[in-house]
């Protein structure tokens, strides 16, 4: 995959891709069919023109028609002729095409062997880094225990299994957040466990069979439809101004922190632009209630569950239902604007989710999609959306599918290590998973004033969905 960027913050996929590389190969290996087809027809025609010639012409100037002979045989069949350029430019367009299924296999093994090599070192890695820490932990707890003992023998005072755990939670976060690619391995250990624990099927596979068992005792069930409620109308005020990747990002947390335990909230934007163009930008919250026995929120562990094993949701229709109420107020048919998804966390797999599906995908016309901390690495988002991913380098969550990123013309990904963001002292990886964190990052890496060609690419094809006047229809999602 190609990449770029220092530690702090990696760009890759889209126009760097590889695909994108091949696919330029193999324009030009048609630029180069079609100039060979040319120079045929050319030489074609140039015969048939001079075989039509008059013969009398010939008998009357026999030495001008032998010369106009020797040109001819030199333009067409010459060693420099057109026959002789036709197969050199098709030729050549055999070696490129020759060329891209040479690299295409390269990669592909080159691939297969880095992924191989990555599992292999990831168990190891972990099991280190967590005896690592078990062991200064065990150390501060017995200094800590015998300290105690020395003041009070009668009364140590200090309960060691909650020093331990103190410890050990300290210690093996400071590890992770020191160290972003531990958080990488532990996806890639949990995903050995459960292929050595299950039947050996892939990821999907895995997390279907999860759900079965689940759903076969009670739990993780999806029985009830959702109520779509209207929560409000706002419209800014003022002159039109552009906005950014940031904004996007930030709206979208303010959707999520706005949501509560019994209740989603959805945000429906339509921006519209000087000429009165419309863009539609849907914000989707991430996990608000972990339970597993149907709570009144639908943005719920059960949710989560469902879409990563790709099996209908409740969360489905109601997005529809609410995307199109909005569409109905502006007097918009869905499908005659394009629609941006933007997802954070479980939000992120429920919008790539609907990007995927044909007939979602149709009626509202989507063409843009933002996941944020999302683990969306395994879900085909067809080449007719332009897919933009952000994580954040030691949040488990977008890597709990332990997939790479997939290297693809439409999808750009970004990752950004936030650590300079976070408050002094603050080593605890699970906050990099936090949506207003996500907002800073994005303000501070990925603005209009970004050197990153990939970034100023997506500015490029995705202006509408930023810049003019904001219509945001909220509504709020409840079982």
């Amino acid at each position: 995959m190609s990449a770029s960027g220092d530690g702090a913050y990696r760009s890759g996929g889209g126009a760097a891709s590889t695909h994108a590389h091949y696919d330029d190969m193999l324009t030009s290996a048609r630029l180069l069919d079609t100039a060979g087809d040319h120079a045929r027809a050319l030489s074609t025609d140039l015969t048939m023109t001079i075989a039509r010639l008059p013969v009398t012409g010939t008998l009357m100037s026999p030495g001008t028609a032998v010369r106009i002979g020797e040109r001819t045989v030199a333009l067409t069949v010459g060693p420099h002729g057109l026959v002789v350029l036709c197969a050199d430019l098709e030729l050549m367009a055999r070696g490129v095409r020759l060329s891209v299924d040479y690299y295409r296999t390269r990669d592909a093994a080159v691939a297969d062997a880095l992924t191989a090599y990555h599992f292999g070192v990831a168990l190891p890695h972990v099991v280190s880094a967590v005896g690592s820490a078990a062991g200064v932990a065990a150390a501060l707890t017995y200094r800590d225990y015998s300290l105690a003992t020395l003041r009070d023998p009668a009364h140590p005072r200090i309960d060691p299994v909650t020093a331990y755990e103190r410890y050990f939670t300290s210690t093996i976060s400071r590890a992770a957040y020191d160290d972003p690619s531990l958080t990488d391995d532990t996806a890639r250990s949990a995903r050995l466990v459960a292929y050595v624990l299950g039947d050996g099927g892939d990821f999907d596979h895995q997390v279907a069979a999860i759900l079965g068992i689940a759903t076969a005792h009670g739990y993780l069930l999806d029985s009830t439809k959702l109520t779509v409620t209207a929560a409000g109308t706002h419209t800014t005020a003022g002159p039109r101004t552009k906005g950014s990747i940031g904004t996007l990002v930030a709206d979208d947390a303010w959707a999520e922190r706005a949501g509560n335990a019994h209740r989603s909230l959805l945000s429906v934007h339509r921006r519209i632009d000087a000429q009165g163009r419309g863009h539609w930008v849907v914000d989707l919250p991430g996990t608000q209630n972990w339970g597993v026995k149907m709570p009144q929120d639908p943005s719920d562990a059960t949710a989560n569950v469902r879409s990563m094993a790709d099996v209908p949701s409740s969360l489905y229709p109601a997005i529809s239902a609410a995307l199109a109420a909005a569409m109905r107020a502006q007097g918009v048919t869905p499908g005659s604007e394009p629609v941006m998804l933007v997802g954070h966390s479980q939000g992120g797999i429920v919008a790539a989710r609907l990007a995927q599906n044909p007939q979602f995908r149709t009626r509202f016309r989507v063409t843009r999609l933002i996941t944020v901390a999302a683990p969306t690495s395994r879900i085909a988002v067809p080449g007719s959306v332009r897919a933009l991913s952000i994580e954040h380098t030691s949040d488990l969550v977008p890597r709990l599918d332990a997939a790479g990123e997939p290297d693809a013309v439409n999808r750009t990904y970004i990752r950004i290590d936030p650590r300079s963001q976070m408050r002094p002292g603050d080593h605890d990886p699970i906050d990099q998973h936090d949506p207003d964190l996500y907002a800073d990052s994005a303000r501070r890496h990925l603005g209009r004033d970004s050197t990153d060609p990939l970034v100023k690419r997506w500015y490029a094809d995705t202006e509408g969905f930023m810049d003019g006047t904001d219509v945001r229809y909220d509504y709020e999602l409840h079982r």
